[in-house]
């Protein structure tokens, strides 16, 4: 999971296009984005928080993770 949270708060999900590093013997591609330093976060985040299960066995899912990405963007990194 790989996002880039704008200082506007929209989200961008970024592709995967390859295979993890070290799958293949080939180089993985690349891609270019424009960033904008001190307004764009990168967000990264595995699957065990996205797939972690509240007390009654739902699914946390992506959103709620964002949401709080979202809301705490402003904030100091400490």
């Amino acid at each position: 999971h790989a996002f880039v949270c704008s200082g506007d708060g929209a989200l961008d999900r970024l592709p995967a296009a390859c295979p993890p590093l070290g799958l293949v013997d080939e180089a993985p591609t690349t891609s270019v984005r424009p960033w904008r330093t001190g307004e764009d976060l990168l967000v990264l985040f595995t699957d065990g928080v996205s797939d972690a299960r509240g007390r009654d066995g739902t699914r946390l899912g992506e959103e709620p993770v964002l949401d709080a990405v979202r809301a705490a963007r402003d904030e100091a990194p400490e």
